[in-house]
C-alpha cells in the first residue's frame, strides 16, 4: 500500500488556503449569479437584481440573433453570425494554440537535450526578447503579412504562431530537462530515430504540462479580439463578435449582456472540462530525474 507523506501544516500554509478558498467562493458566487440573471428578463433583473425565479432562454435567442456582423471584401459583401464566428474562433484559437505548443514544445526538447552551441544561443535569445519590451510591432506585422500576400489570411496567423520565444519555453525546457536521458538510450538500442524517441517516449511523459499550456494558448487567443480585428477582419470571432454586441446593445439590457458572455464563455468551459483530466494529472507521471 503507498504510503501518503505527512505535510506540516503552518499558520502561512492556513492563510493561504483560506485567502485561494475565499477568492474561489467569491468567483463562484458571481459566476453563479451571472448565468441565473442571464435567464431573467431585463425588467424582472431590474426590479430585483438577485432573485432565483422566471427563468426563460429569450435572453440566448435575442444575443444570438443579434451578434452578427457585416464583412466587407472587394467583391462582394457578407455577414457572419454566431454559428460563423465560433467556427473562426475554434480555427483561430484551436490552430494557432496547437502550432504554439508544439513548436516551443519542439525547441525546448532540443536544447535541453542535445547540448551545443546553437541550443546556448537560443536560451539566450529567448531571456533577451522576454527581458526587452516589444513596444509597436503591429503596424510592421501588417506590412510583413502584406507584402507575403497573407494578411486577412488564417495562414499569416498560423505563420506568426511559429514562435517560441515566450515563458512557456522555459518551462517546457524544465520539464524535459528533469527527465532521464536512459529513456532515450534504452530506445536508440532498440533501434528508434530521434523522432521516435521525442514523439513516442519523451512527449508523452509531459503530455500534462502539454495539455495545460494549450488550454492557456487557447483561452488567450479565444478572449483575443484586437489580433482578429486588425489582420483577420474578413474572419471575425466570437470576442470581436461580443465587443459588438456591448457597443450596440442598450446599456441598461444587463441580462442580454450577461447571456453574451455566458455564450462565448461557454466553448472554453467545455474545452478545460474535456482536458481536466491531462491538466490535474502528475506532471512527472512515470519520469525520474535525471
Amino acid at each position: 500500500m503507498k504510503k501518503i507523506a505527512k505535510r506540516n501544516v503552518t499558520p502561512f500554509s492556513i492563510v493561504v488556503f483560506c485567502l485561494l478558498a475565499l477568492y474561489s467562493t467569491a468567483l463562484f458566487i458571481v459566476l453563479f449569479w451571472s448565468v441565473c440573471s442571464s435567464l431573467r428578463l431585463n425588467d424582472a433583473f431590474r426590479a430585483a437584481p438577485v432573485a432565483f425565479s422566471g427563468f426563460t432562454f429569450a435572453n440566448y435567442g435575442n444575443v444570438a440573433a443579434a451578434m452578427e456582423i457585416r464583412v466587407s471584401s472587394a467583391t462582394k459583401v457578407s455577414y457572419v453570425n454566431l454559428l460563423g464566428m465560433f467556427e473562426y474562433s475554434f480555427l483561430y484559437a484551436g490552430g494557432g494554440a496547437l502550432i504554439q505548443v508544439f513548436v516551443t514544445a519542439t525547441v525546448a526538447y532540443c536544447t535541453a537535450k542535445y547540448k551545443c552551441v546553437a541550443s546556448s544561443i537560443i536560451r539566450n535569445v529567448v531571456l533577451v526578447t522576454l527581458i526587452i519590451p516589444i513596444v509597436g510591432s503591429l503596424p510592421s506585422t501588417i506590412d510583413f503579412l502584406t507584402t507575403l500576400r497573407l494578411y486577412d489570411n488564417i495562414i499569416g496567423i498560423f505563420l506568426m504562431r511559429i514562435s517560441f520565444c515566450n515563458t512557456y519555453y522555459l518551462i517546457f525546457y524544465a520539464a524535459f530537462s528533469r527527465l532521464s536521458w536512459e529513456y532515450a538510450e534504452s530506445a536508440f538500442i532498440d533501434g528508434a530515430s530521434h523522432l521516435r524517441v521525442y514523439f513516442s517516449i519523451m512527449l508523452p511523459l509531459v503530455k500534462t504540462l502539454v495539455a495545460t499550456i494549450f488550454i492557456i494558448f487557447f483561452i488567450y487567443a479565444w478572449n483575443d479580439y484586437q489580433t482578429p480585428l486588425m489582420l483577420l477582419p474578413s474572419m471575425p470571432t466570437a470576442a470581436l463578435g461580443l465587443f459588438h454586441f456591448f457597443q450596440n446593445i442598450t446599456i441598461d439590457n444587463i441580462p442580454e449582456k450577461m447571456a453574451g458572455g455566458v455564450l462565448v464563455f461557454l466553448p472554453v468551459f467545455i474545452v478545460f472540462v474535456a482536458f481536466r483530466n491531462q491538466i490535474m494529472g502528475d506532471l512527472t507521471e512515470g519520469g525520474i530525474k535525471g
